[in-house]
Protein backbone atom coordinates (compact mmCIF):
# COMPACT_ATOMS: atom_id res chain seq x y z
CA UNK A 1 0.00 0.00 0.00
CA UNK A 2 1.69 3.21 -1.16
CA UNK A 3 1.42 6.71 0.27
CA UNK A 4 -1.58 7.70 -1.83
CA UNK A 5 -3.58 4.56 -1.05
CA UNK A 6 -2.84 4.80 2.67
CA UNK A 7 -4.16 8.35 2.80
CA UNK A 8 -7.21 7.36 0.76
CA UNK A 9 -7.81 4.53 3.25
CA UNK A 10 -7.50 6.97 6.16
CA UNK A 11 -10.01 9.34 4.54
CA UNK A 12 -12.50 6.47 4.37
CA UNK A 13 -11.63 5.44 7.89
CA UNK A 14 -12.97 8.68 9.37
CA UNK A 15 -16.38 7.81 7.90
CA UNK A 16 -16.20 4.17 8.94
CA UNK A 17 -15.31 5.08 12.52
CA UNK A 18 -18.41 7.27 12.68
CA UNK A 19 -20.46 4.23 11.71
CA UNK A 20 -18.69 2.23 14.40
CA UNK A 21 -17.35 -0.45 12.08
CA UNK A 22 -13.72 0.66 12.14
CA UNK A 23 -12.75 -1.19 8.97
CA UNK A 24 -12.33 -0.60 5.25
CA UNK A 25 -10.40 -2.11 2.33
CA UNK A 26 -9.98 -5.29 4.34
CA UNK A 27 -8.13 -3.54 7.19
CA UNK A 28 -9.54 -3.46 10.70
CA UNK A 29 -8.64 -0.45 12.84
CA UNK A 30 -9.16 -0.26 16.60
CA UNK A 31 -9.35 3.54 16.71
CA UNK A 32 -5.99 4.44 18.31
CA UNK A 33 -5.20 8.04 17.36
CA UNK A 34 -1.41 7.67 17.60
CA UNK A 35 -1.46 4.73 15.21
CA UNK A 36 -3.63 6.61 12.75
CA UNK A 37 -1.20 9.55 12.82
CA UNK A 38 1.70 7.21 12.16
CA UNK A 39 -0.03 5.63 9.16
CA UNK A 40 -0.80 9.07 7.76
CA UNK A 41 2.84 10.13 8.22
CA UNK A 42 5.95 7.89 8.20
CA UNK A 43 3.89 4.73 7.88
CA UNK A 44 2.61 5.90 4.50
CA UNK A 45 6.08 5.17 3.10
CA UNK A 46 5.85 1.45 3.90
CA UNK A 47 6.04 -0.35 0.53
CA UNK A 48 3.66 -2.97 -0.77
CA UNK A 49 0.48 -3.96 1.01
CA UNK A 50 0.04 -3.30 4.72
CA UNK A 51 -1.13 -6.40 6.62
CA UNK A 52 -0.60 -5.31 10.19
CA UNK A 53 0.60 -2.40 12.33
CA UNK A 54 0.71 -1.78 16.06
CA UNK A 55 1.91 0.61 18.70
CA UNK A 56 5.10 -0.92 20.11
CA UNK A 57 7.05 -0.55 23.34
CA UNK A 58 5.87 0.81 26.67
CA UNK A 59 2.67 2.33 25.28
CA UNK A 60 1.69 -1.12 24.02
CA UNK A 61 2.46 -2.62 27.42
CA UNK A 62 0.65 0.10 29.38
CA UNK A 63 3.85 0.95 31.26
CA UNK A 64 4.63 4.26 29.61
CA UNK A 65 5.69 7.42 31.41
CA UNK A 66 4.77 10.96 30.29
CA UNK A 67 8.20 11.19 28.65
CA UNK A 68 7.91 7.86 26.80
CA UNK A 69 8.11 7.93 23.02
CA UNK A 70 5.58 6.07 20.88
CA UNK A 71 7.13 3.38 18.69
CA UNK A 72 5.52 1.37 15.89
CA UNK A 73 5.89 -2.08 14.37
CA UNK A 74 4.32 -3.30 11.13
CA UNK A 75 4.18 -6.13 8.59
CA UNK A 76 3.78 -5.56 4.86
CA UNK A 77 3.74 -7.65 1.71
CA UNK A 78 5.50 -6.96 -1.57
CA UNK A 79 4.08 -8.29 -4.85
CA UNK A 80 5.28 -11.82 -5.55
CA UNK A 81 6.69 -10.67 -8.90
CA UNK A 82 8.96 -8.24 -7.03
CA UNK A 83 10.09 -10.88 -4.54
CA UNK A 84 10.95 -13.37 -7.30
CA UNK A 85 12.44 -10.81 -9.67
CA UNK A 86 16.08 -9.86 -10.19
CA UNK A 87 15.93 -6.47 -8.52
CA UNK A 88 16.72 -6.13 -4.83
CA UNK A 89 13.80 -5.41 -2.50
CA UNK A 90 13.54 -4.30 1.12
CA UNK A 91 12.76 -7.01 3.66
CA UNK A 92 12.75 -4.47 6.51
CA UNK A 93 11.93 -0.77 6.48
CA UNK A 94 12.64 1.39 9.51
CA UNK A 95 12.96 5.00 10.53
CA UNK A 96 13.33 7.52 13.33
CA UNK A 97 11.09 10.29 14.65
CA UNK A 98 8.94 8.35 15.37
CA UNK A 99 10.81 5.08 15.68
CA UNK A 100 9.26 2.38 13.55
CA UNK A 101 10.17 -0.93 11.98
CA UNK A 102 8.25 -2.86 9.35
CA UNK A 103 9.05 -6.37 8.08
CA UNK A 104 8.07 -7.89 4.75
CA UNK A 105 6.12 -11.11 5.37
CA UNK A 106 9.01 -13.34 4.31
CA UNK A 107 11.36 -11.73 6.83
CA UNK A 108 8.60 -11.70 9.42
CA UNK A 109 8.04 -15.46 8.99
CA UNK A 110 11.75 -16.14 9.42
CA UNK A 111 11.87 -14.11 12.63
CA UNK A 112 8.76 -15.89 13.90
CA UNK A 113 10.38 -19.29 13.30
CA UNK A 114 13.40 -18.15 15.30
CA UNK A 115 11.16 -17.02 18.17
CA UNK A 116 12.05 -13.32 18.11
CA UNK A 117 10.23 -11.85 21.16
CA UNK A 118 9.04 -8.65 19.49
CA UNK A 119 7.70 -10.55 16.49
CA UNK A 120 6.10 -13.29 18.60
CA UNK A 121 4.22 -10.76 20.74
CA UNK A 122 2.69 -9.20 17.63
CA UNK A 123 0.51 -12.30 17.42
CA UNK A 124 -0.71 -11.85 21.00
CA UNK A 125 -1.44 -8.11 20.84
CA UNK A 126 -5.08 -7.18 21.42
CA UNK A 127 -5.18 -3.38 21.29
CA UNK A 128 -3.68 -0.32 19.60
CA UNK A 129 -3.37 -2.10 16.27
CA UNK A 130 -4.50 -2.36 12.65
CA UNK A 131 -5.21 -5.90 11.48
CA UNK A 132 -6.44 -7.59 8.31
CA UNK A 133 -8.15 -10.87 7.41
CA UNK A 134 -4.79 -12.23 6.25
CA UNK A 135 -3.23 -11.34 9.60
CA UNK A 136 -6.15 -12.78 11.53
CA UNK A 137 -5.68 -16.08 9.68
CA UNK A 138 -2.14 -16.26 11.04
CA UNK A 139 -3.13 -15.05 14.49
CA UNK A 140 -5.56 -17.95 14.72
CA UNK A 141 -2.46 -20.19 14.64
CA UNK A 142 -0.56 -18.11 17.20
CA UNK A 143 -0.10 -20.94 19.69
CA UNK A 144 2.52 -22.36 17.34
CA UNK A 145 4.78 -19.60 18.67
CA UNK A 146 4.84 -21.24 22.11
CA UNK A 147 7.85 -23.49 21.63
CA UNK A 148 11.39 -24.19 22.79
CA UNK A 149 12.94 -21.90 20.18
CA UNK A 150 10.84 -18.97 21.38
CA UNK A 151 11.57 -19.73 25.02
CA UNK A 152 15.28 -19.87 24.20
CA UNK A 153 15.12 -16.46 22.53
CA UNK A 154 13.34 -14.92 25.51
CA UNK A 155 15.78 -16.38 28.01
CA UNK A 156 18.75 -15.54 25.81
CA UNK A 157 17.70 -11.90 25.83
CA UNK A 158 17.26 -11.92 29.61
CA UNK A 159 20.55 -13.71 30.29
CA UNK A 160 22.52 -11.34 28.07
CA UNK A 161 21.03 -8.31 29.80
CA UNK A 162 21.72 -9.84 33.21
CA UNK A 163 25.39 -10.22 32.24
CA UNK A 164 25.44 -6.59 31.19
CA UNK A 165 24.01 -5.59 34.53
CA UNK A 166 26.55 -7.59 36.48
CA UNK A 167 29.42 -6.37 34.31
CA UNK A 168 28.37 -2.78 34.77
CA UNK A 169 27.53 -2.21 31.11
CA UNK A 170 25.72 1.01 30.27
CA UNK A 171 22.39 0.01 28.83
CA UNK A 172 19.37 2.22 28.08
CA UNK A 173 21.15 5.31 29.39
CA UNK A 174 23.70 7.72 27.96
CA UNK A 175 25.11 8.78 31.32
CA UNK A 176 25.94 5.32 32.58
CA UNK A 177 23.80 5.45 35.75
CA UNK A 178 21.33 2.66 36.43
CA UNK A 179 18.23 3.26 34.37
CA UNK A 180 15.00 1.75 35.69
CA UNK A 181 13.80 1.16 32.12
CA UNK A 182 16.45 -1.56 31.91
CA UNK A 183 15.10 -3.49 34.89
CA UNK A 184 11.54 -3.16 33.66
CA UNK A 185 12.39 -4.64 30.26
CA UNK A 186 14.32 -7.52 31.81
CA UNK A 187 11.56 -8.53 34.20
CA UNK A 188 8.72 -8.09 31.72
CA UNK A 189 10.37 -10.40 29.21
CA UNK A 190 11.30 -12.87 31.97
CA UNK A 191 7.72 -13.04 33.23
CA UNK A 192 6.53 -13.78 29.71
CA UNK A 193 9.20 -16.44 29.35
CA UNK A 194 7.75 -18.12 32.42
CA UNK A 195 4.29 -18.12 30.85
CA UNK A 196 5.64 -19.58 27.62
CA UNK A 197 7.46 -22.31 29.56
CA UNK A 198 4.05 -23.30 30.95
CA UNK A 199 2.49 -23.30 27.48
CA UNK A 200 0.58 -20.09 28.24
CA UNK A 201 0.26 -16.97 26.10
CA UNK A 202 2.65 -14.08 26.77
CA UNK A 203 1.12 -10.87 28.10
CA UNK A 204 1.49 -7.77 25.94
CA UNK A 205 -0.79 -5.28 27.68
CA UNK A 206 0.06 -5.38 31.38
CA UNK A 207 -2.64 -5.21 34.06
CA UNK A 208 -3.15 -5.96 37.74
CA UNK A 209 -0.29 -7.03 39.99
CA UNK A 210 2.17 -7.45 37.12
CA UNK A 211 1.60 -3.90 35.96
CA UNK A 212 1.86 -2.55 39.50
CA UNK A 213 5.16 -4.34 40.08
CA UNK A 214 6.67 -3.25 36.77
CA UNK A 215 5.72 0.35 37.48
CA UNK A 216 7.45 0.07 40.86
CA UNK A 217 10.54 -1.06 38.99
CA UNK A 218 10.24 1.94 36.68
CA UNK A 219 9.86 4.20 39.71
CA UNK A 220 13.25 3.05 41.01
CA UNK A 221 12.05 1.16 44.07
CA UNK A 222 14.50 -1.71 43.45
CA UNK A 223 18.28 -1.77 43.15
CA UNK A 224 20.03 -3.55 40.26
CA UNK A 225 20.93 -6.34 42.69
CA UNK A 226 17.28 -6.78 43.66
CA UNK A 227 16.26 -6.83 40.00
CA UNK A 228 18.86 -9.53 39.32
CA UNK A 229 17.58 -11.58 42.29
CA UNK A 230 14.00 -11.31 41.01
CA UNK A 231 15.08 -12.54 37.60
CA UNK A 232 17.05 -15.43 39.08
CA UNK A 233 13.93 -16.51 40.98
CA UNK A 234 11.90 -16.47 37.76
CA UNK A 235 14.62 -18.39 35.93
CA UNK A 236 14.67 -21.03 38.67
CA UNK A 237 10.91 -21.50 38.37
CA UNK A 238 11.28 -21.91 34.61
CA UNK A 239 13.98 -24.55 35.06
CA UNK A 240 11.79 -26.44 37.54
CA UNK A 241 8.81 -26.25 35.18
CA UNK A 242 10.81 -28.17 32.63
CA UNK A 243 9.46 -28.19 29.12
CA UNK A 244 6.84 -30.07 27.19
CA UNK A 245 6.91 -27.55 24.36
CA UNK A 246 7.48 -28.39 20.69
CA UNK A 247 10.95 -27.55 19.42
CA UNK A 248 9.85 -24.90 16.91
CA UNK A 249 6.79 -23.37 15.33
CA UNK A 250 4.85 -25.45 12.80
CA UNK A 251 6.94 -24.71 9.72
CA UNK A 252 4.51 -26.35 7.30
CA UNK A 253 1.60 -24.30 8.63
CA UNK A 254 3.58 -21.07 8.47
CA UNK A 255 4.78 -21.81 4.94
CA UNK A 256 1.21 -22.56 3.87
CA UNK A 257 0.09 -19.15 5.16
CA UNK A 258 3.02 -17.49 3.42
CA UNK A 259 2.30 -19.26 0.14
CA UNK A 260 -1.37 -18.28 0.28
CA UNK A 261 -0.32 -14.66 0.71
CA UNK A 262 2.12 -14.86 -2.20
CA UNK A 263 -0.60 -16.30 -4.44
CA UNK A 264 -3.08 -13.61 -3.39
CA UNK A 265 -0.78 -10.71 -4.33
CA UNK A 266 1.07 -11.71 -7.51
CA UNK A 267 1.81 -8.22 -8.85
Amino acid sequence: MGQTSVRRWLDKLEYRETLGTGSTDGLIFDGDAALRDFLAGPGAAIPGRLLYAKVWGSHSHGTQLPSSDVDYLAVYQLPTRSVLGLDSWPDTVDGKGPDFKSHEIGKFAQLLMKGNPGVVEMLFTERMQVTSPAWDALRARRLMALNQATLGQYLGYCDSQLRRLRNGARLHTSGGAYNTKWGYHLLRVALNAELIAKGQEPVVSETGDRLAHLMRVRAGEFTPEEIAAQYEAIRTRIDITGGDLPETADKASLEQWLWERRQAYPE
